[in-house]
């Protein structure tokens, strides 16, 4: 195990929409479900912001890493 990462992934609505839940895993810690919808936009920057500062490992980093942008750049216009 990498020290100092997370591990992530997203789930979508679709190749085009929005993610609807951020999966992610602090080192050894368990799996936490984050639903975007669910949760105040400002705790779902954060989350964000937080990968941004620590390593992050992906199943599939290109897609992961736009969803995460596009969730992020959508929320920041609020």
């Amino acid at each position: 195990m990498r020290k100092n990462c997370y591990y992530i992934d997203t789930e979508t609505a679709g190749f085009h929409g929005l993610p609807l839940l951020i999966q992610y895993a602090y080192e050894d810690g368990p799996i936490v479900l984050h639903n975007v919808f669910d949760v105040p936009v400002r705790d779902t920057l954060r989350l964000i912001e937080e990968f941004c500062d620590k390593t992050c490992v992906f199943f599939n980093a290109a897609f992961d890493w736009f969803q995460l942008s596009k969730v992020y750049t959508a929320w920041l216009l609020l």
